[in-house]
């Protein structure tokens, strides 16, 4: 899997995702609005914007290749095709053992 840290995210539209409702005071915020619910307030730092929007941001993103080499897949799906792919025994048996080993 091949993991890209170079995100390029505009400050700008980082910085709008900052969210800032009205803040009351405590004895305000415990009584009470005009529709007789208690109000409260909520505000969502600079840094959890950010955050937000960069995981909007990655949702919407292509799907990463997972380190898939998609151009080796296809040279031996036709290999496979054709009859002509081969493998050693003795390869296949030293990779095993070298995962076994990690």
């Amino acid at each position: 899997m091949k993991i890209d840290q170079n995100i390029q995210l505009s400050p700008g539209k980082l910085e709008s995702t900052q969210k800032t409702v009205t803040t009351r005071t405590t004895k305000e915020a415990a009584a009470p609005d005009k529709t007789g619910a208690a109000a409260f307030s909520v505000t969502i730092s600079k840094t959890a914007g950010q955050l937000a929007k960069a995981t909007e941001l990655l949702a919407k993103a292509p799907a990463a290749e997972d380190g898939i080499r998609h151009e080796r897949v296809a040279a031996i799906r036709e290999q496979l095709a054709s009859g002509s792919y081969t493998i050693s025994g003795k390869d296949v048996a030293t990779k095993i053992l070298n995962v076994l080993k990690s």
